[in-house]
């Protein structure tokens, strides 16, 4: 997956069902977009918001098989 094939999802309120390789499905909103060089990983992450008072999580965009609408 691709930065541009989410773009649709970046307005900070809809919220997005994220499945990923190894078959986490993760449901939440999307707040940011993180480069390698600002992640423990080394890869490019989104952060996706999956609780309240701001609990985010970072999942890496090649590691995202599909998203879509929650």
């Amino acid at each position: 997956m691709r930065i541009k094939d989410m773009k649709e999802y970046f307005d900070f309120k809809t919220r997005v069902k994220v499945t990923t390789n190894d078959g986490q499905v993760l449901i939440g909103i999307i707040t940011g977009v993180d480069n390698s060089f600002d992640t423990h990983s080394g890869k490019d992450e989104i952060e996706l918001n999956v609780g309240g008072n701001s609990y985010s999580i970072g999942v890496e965009i090649s590691d995202i098989v599909s998203i879509e609408k929650a």
